[in-house]
């Protein structure tokens, strides 16, 4: 009898082992790869990328032959900005032009040339274009005042780890001296944007501002900043 009840508690146990309540033991490792796939798949499902990119690590990237400009992807010979032009080029509507009007213009694409803007007018005596509060005669002015013409500058600095600084009217130049060598630097034109200048017998047309040109190791010349002057009555 005794011999029975203990087949009948062992077969008990055996059957209670094999119920569907078991824990079937995991290995360790194999649930941290599960997760780490999981996680590298969830950073994409949700981003949707623009077109000509694709979707790597949570990032868009461009597809080959494309380039990242302001959240879109380019073809690789459009330009993103005036930077990815050559110099004396602007970039307009993601093309490439040789085309930099003076200060106080815009180019007109109907005409094909520079006029002035909204906020400008033509002198014909002083051959450029002038803000529209800016006298450009004499007889603008009251008795015994005389007008002043409007000129253009520009602060042209030469960098060679000191920083030299000098305002210039258009049509004149200034003089720097790095290292014993002298800077005979022209300044040919200004615009609100960009100044063409002359450094020595080179020609620089077209120089995006704070832009900096390597004019030789270690010595950059940039335009800091443009500004208009003059264009007042003054008493004679």
């Amino acid at each position: 009898m005794k011999y029975i009840l203990s087949v009948l508690i062992i077969g008990l146990f055996l059957l209670s082992a094999c119920s569907s309540d078991t824990i079937t033991a995991r290995p360790v490792d194999e649930q941290i790869i599960d997760v780490e796939v999981n996680v590298k798949q969830d950073l994409c499902e949700d981003l949707e990328c623009s077109e000509n990119s694709y979707c790597v690590s949570g990032k868009c990237v461009c597809d080959t032959g494309f380039k990242m400009c302001n959240g879109e992807c380019l073809k690789n010979n459009l330009c993103c900005d005036s930077g990815d032009c050559d110099i004396g080029e602007i970039c307009e509507n993601n093309i490439c032009i040789k085309h930099v009007c003076a200060f106080n213009q815009v180019y007109d694409t109907d005409k094909e040339k520079c006029v002035c803007n909204d906020n400008s007018k033509w002198c014909s005596q002083q051959n450029k274009c002038i803000p529209r509060a800016s006298c450009c005669v004499h007889a603008d002015c009251s008795n015994d005042y005389a007008c002043s013409n409007t000129f253009f500058m520009a602060m042209v600095c030469i960098n060679d780890g000191r920083e030299k600084c000098r305002e210039t009217i258009e049509g004149q130049n200034t003089n720097f001296w790095i290292n014993d060598v002298s800077y005979d630097v022209s300044v040919k034109s200004v615009s609100e944007n960009f100044v063409s200048l002359k450094i020595n017998d080179m020609n620089l047309d077209a120089q995006p501002i704070n832009v900096p040109y390597e004019l030789e190791k270690d010595v950059n010349i940039y335009v800091e900043s443009t500004r208009i002057a003059g264009g007042v009555c003054k008493k004679a």
